[in-house]
Order: C-alpha cells, then sequence, then structure tokens
C-alpha cells in the first residue's frame, strides 16, 4: 500500500468511527429518536402531550393510598411482641458470650 492509500483509510476509519458514536451518543439535538416519534404525532405549535402539564398550570400529584389503621394493638399481641423481643435478645446475649468466649481464648503450646 502505498503512504497515499494509508492516509486515506486512516480518514475513512475514523469518520466511520465519529459517525458511529454521533448516531450512538448525540444523534439528535432534542434527545429524542426517530424511533421515538409515534405516526399519530403531529408538529403542532400548541399540542400538550399527555404526560406534560401545560406550563401555566402546576402538576397534580396523586400521593398512593396507604391504611393507617393500627392493627394489633391490644394488650395480649402486644404481650406476645414483647417475650419474642426478649426470646431474641436472649440469643443475641448468648452469641455475644460465645464470641467474647473466642476472642479470649488461649491458644495451646504444641
Amino acid at each position: 500500500m502505498t503512504k497515499i492509500t494509508k492516509v486515506l483509510l486512516t480518514i475513512i476509519v475514523v469518520v466511520i468511527i465519529i459517525l458511529g458514536l454521533w448516531m450512538i451518543f448525540g444523534g439528535s439535538s432534542n434527545g429524542k429518536s426517530t424511533a421515538d416519534v409515534s405516526i399519530n404525532e403531529t408538529p403542532a405549535v400548541n399540542q400538550v402531550k399527555q404526560n406534560q402539564t401545560p406550563p401555566n398550570q402546576t402538576p397534580v400529584v396523586q400521593e398512593p393510598q396507604v391504611d393507617l389503621t393500627p392493627t394489633g394493638i391490644s394488650n395480649d399481641s402486644l404481650d406476645k411482641d414483647l417475650k419474642a423481643i426478649d426470646t431474641q435478645l436472649s440469643g443475641v446475649d448468648t452469641n455475644t458470650a460465645n464470641v467474647d468466649k473466642g476472642i479470649n481464648d488461649k491458644p495451646i503450646t504444641q
């Protein structure tokens, strides 16, 4: 290959790479690719899309419905919960004692 052929081939490869990157990352200035445009969409100036709020109105936020009715607040259920917590804490105390015993263990000389 001659020097001119190498230079032309390099320029062509660089241009193809730049065009590919431009198509992938920067395709259009409005951030909308041609695949995002629907057939029924008209380019009217005053058209407002369904998911957009007109500029002179504030958006309405739909908050999820949460049931705030307390459940299990009787004395029996609270006592049951407290006993379960005490049982779990006793298990933690046992585990902590075993860890302390392992840390304070003296190595056996051989």
